[in-house]
């Protein structure tokens, strides 16, 4: 019996241990106000660059390295590198359908743009809906060649 609760005991301690260095860790590495301006920066980069390249979506970052490079994606001293850990973008999103879901829906039924730390912050409506109100107000542009 008193094996068997010391062993209760020594889990409980571990699991709680664990837990309380997973909380530290993560408060210690979150940014939560520099991952809202870059959630807001990474919307306003994949407009630039649809504006820039006759409505077409970027395949990668280093299509976005330009746009970054305008205002360093809203966060002062993040590299790229830093920039893109901290930001999900779905480079396979279609915009036409990204489009038609945001004519169809006033609010953003589509998450192209997500933060990668578990704790960001985002501002406003966050990025999804920035570029769902994007493609509301703006006309359909012809369709690039590639």
């Amino acid at each position: 019996m008193l094996k068997s609760r010391k062993l209760i005991l020594t889990t409980i301690l571990i699991v709680v241990v664990g837990m309380v260095s997973v909380s530290v860790y993560m408060f210690m590495t979150s940014d939560p106000i520099n991952d809202a301006y870059a959630l807001l920066g990474a919307s306003e980069m994949l407009i630039s660059y649809m504006e820039s390249h006759q409505g077409a979506w970027p395949r990668t970052w280093d299509e976005l390295l330009p746009q970054f490079k305008q205002n360093n994606g809203r966060v002062a001293g993040w590299s790229f590198e830093r920039f893109q850990s901290r930001v999900a973008v779905d480079f396979d999103s279609d915009p036409e359908k990204l489009r038609q879901a945001s004519l169809s829906s006033p609010v953003a039924t589509f998450e192209v743009i997500r933060p990668k730390h578990l704790l960001a912050a985002q501002m406003g409506s966050g990025p999804n809906q920035v570029l769902c109100d994007y493609f509301r107000q703006k006309p359909a542009p012809p369709r690039p060649k590639r």
